[in-house]
């Protein structure tokens, strides 16, 4: 009986230190997990930070010192107004074909719209940004461009980059696919042909008149 009761006992004793250790111990190894997962939680968005900062920086450094890098980002950026306009902020349209002859006047449904103005605008600064931008790659010419290439250019790529947006429209029931908005949309790439063109003439102009007043000096 004595033997049982020491045996029991050492058992009792043994679970006790053990509870005892448990309940010290297991807080600060959560602790310590915790610990752990912060400092790797806040260790990657500190490199995450720092490589966007980086990546900031050397892109604003690109920025200034390149010029052909300001002229694509430029470029860029319009582009993505243009798609979150027509594509990625549009509500969904069960019926996208419902006014696909629609939207050439300024009246629609009785109500006054300038959607067919905003349509044909839109795409004047994207034609002018386009050809400065690829001026050499589009037109094959560095010094003398000529008039008919550079508005047919800017049309078809213009265009092109309008009947995709508007197939995705049809495709993801994004809005509603109109012949006006391809047509207006076209018209604006070459009215911003014509203004790219007329503007680098007056430019070219202006740089021959500098360098004649330079030779007679």
């Amino acid at each position: 009986l004595l033997n049982n009761s020491v045996q029991y006992l050492k058992q009792a004793s043994l679970m006790i230190v053990f509870n005892l250790l448990k309940k010290v111990i297991s807080p600060l190894l959560l602790r310590r997990h915790v610990q752990k997962s912060t400092f790797c939680f806040i260790s990657s968005n500190v490199l995450q930070i720092t490589s966007c900062g980086l990546f900031a920086t050397s892109a604003v450094d690109k920025f200034k010192s390149s010029s052909n890098f300001r002229r694509t980002f430029l470029l860029a950026f319009y582009t993505a107004m243009i798609l979150l306009r027509t594509v990625l902020n549009r509500e969904i349209w069960f019926d996208p074909l419902g006014k696909i002859f629609g939207g050439w006047g300024l009246y629609e449904d009785g109500q006054f719209t300038t959607e067919s103005i905003e349509n044909f605008m839109l795409f004047v600064p994207f034609s002018i940004l386009l050809l400065w931008a690829f001026q050499k790659e589009l037109l094959d010419e560095s010094e003398n461009i000529r008039f008919g290439k550079t508005v047919w250019k800017a049309t078809k790529v213009v265009a092109v980059f309008s009947f995709m947006i508007e197939f995705t429209q049809l495709l993801f029931h994004l809005g509603t696919f109109q012949i006006s908005d391809l047509t207006y949309n076209t018209l604006g790439g070459a009215v911003g042909g014509v203004i790219y063109y007329l503007g680098y003439c007056r430019k070219r102009k202006n740089k021959m008149r500098n360098r004649g007043q330079l030779s007679e000096h």
